[in-house]
């Protein structure tokens, strides 16, 4: 997987001063969302996924723990289905992403 800086669209490519707008995604083992460091509901995570793919944005996503638990998958489906990027990361302050390889990777860059 590519770091989400690589998965900009071409037209988004064009206008470097525009930063990318990236909602960061914390599914935890309780069931919990937690959606740029508020709890929402499922609800809330596809509507608010919905305005990111009008807008071109990309996801960072983090699952808490080693298995995942039906509320992850749900969480997971929601990001897939709205066709967003998606940036994975196995730490929890989105610190790094997750490679092609499935080797963690320090980010280089936290777009805003």
């Amino acid at each position: 997987m590519q770091a989400v800086s690589k998965m900009i669209s071409p037209a988004s490519q064009a206008d470097e001063a525009a930063p990318m707008k990236v909602v960061r995604v914390k599914a935890l083992q309780p069931g919990t969302i937690i959606v740029d460091g508020k709890p929402t509901t499922l609800a809330d995570l596809v509507a608010r996924l919905a305005e990111l793919r009008a807008s071109n944005g990309a996801v960072f996503y983090y699952r808490e723990g080693a298995e995942t638990t039906e509320g992850q998958f749900e969480v997971f489906r929601a990001i897939v289905e709205a066709r967003v990027p998606i940036s994975l990361s196995s730490k929890a302050d989105f610190s790094d992403y997750i490679d092609q390889y499935g080797q963690s990777q320090p980010r280089q860059t936290d777009p805003a």
